[in-house]
């Protein structure tokens, strides 16, 4: 083997400097046997190292003598602010007494005032809740009044064109129709304040039964002119558009009685 081998690295010792030691300056915790091996000081005699040592301390001491001697003057002027002749000691006092109340008004406010913000907050949440509830209640209302007073308009008068001797079709298939939307109309209205109950909705019930009745003792009288036994009678009523609007409405009505049936059979099935 040749122990003068041109490729083998040799290892280099690191000359102390600052910057050598700078690099250190941001670690928590100075590990003096790591220093000295990663920077290869074993092969460096002791008194060397030492000597190196002594030599960047008092470099340092020059450097820190140096740069204190040139800020002296701003030094010595910070300190006069605080003297005991000067009023600024007073003062910080003051600041620091002002803050301290100031932590305590803040730990209050985030303590009690926040949460009692939390239950107003949460109570006018509430309350506009129950208004808006209200509201669309009073909506509905109205229009269940609105479409009860037209359904009642029409209901009068498609029962004088009954009593007549003799009807006209087409007048009686447009009553119809617009009579049978407004009925459906207070139904769908009905429908979501059912478990409500006021003498108000009392009434308006009573009312929408009352015009029911009427209408369809209206539909019986039609149903028994267009299926007469007199050929005449029949030939007059059982042509558009009157058959037609009869039969539909019929339809739907006996949709609606099975859908109502159906209901109340779950209900029952639901009671405890």
């Amino acid at each position: 083997m040749d122990i003068l081998d041109d490729t083998w690295e040799l290892p280099v010792t690191k000359d102390v400097s600052r910057a050598l030691f700078t690099a250190l300056a941001e670690e928590e915790q100075f590990d003096p046997s790591r220093f000295l091996l990663e920077n290869n000081f074993q092969y460096t005699p002791l008194d060397a190292l030492k000597q190196q040592l002594e030599l960047l301390t008092h470099e340092m001491d020059e450097a820190l003598v140096t740069e204190t001697c040139g800020s002296y003057d701003q030094f010595a002027d910070l300190c006069s602010h605080f003297s005991e002749q000067n009023e600024t000691k007073p003062q910080l006092q003051k600041i620091g007494q002002d803050l301290t109340r100031f932590q305590q008004k803040l730990a209050q406010v985030a303590e009690v005032d926040v949460q009692t913000t939390k239950e107003v907050l949460s109570d006018t949440l509430d309350y506009l809740r129950n208004l808006d509830v209200l509201q669309r209640q009073l909506d509905n209302n109205l229009m269940l009044q609105e479409q009860l007073s037209l359904a009642k308009q029409l209901c009068e008068g498609l029962t004088a064109m009954v009593r007549e001797t003799e009807l006209e079709p087409v007048v009686c298939s447009e009553l119809l129709k617009e009579l049978y939307k407004a009925l459906d109309a207070t139904d769908a209205a009905f429908h979501p304040i059912n478990h409500l109950d006021s003498p108000l909705l009392r009434s308006l019930r009573d009312e929408r039964e009352a015009i029911l009745v009427r209408f369809r003792s209206c539909l019986h009288v039609m149903v028994d002119l267009c299926t007469s036994t007199t050929n005449e009678s029949r030939d007059q009523y059982s042509n558009e558009p009157l058959l037609p609007v009869l039969a539909a409405i019929y339809n739907a009505e006996r949709r609606q009685s099975n859908a109502d049936a159906e209901d109340a059979s779950t209900d029952e099935a639901l009671k405890p």
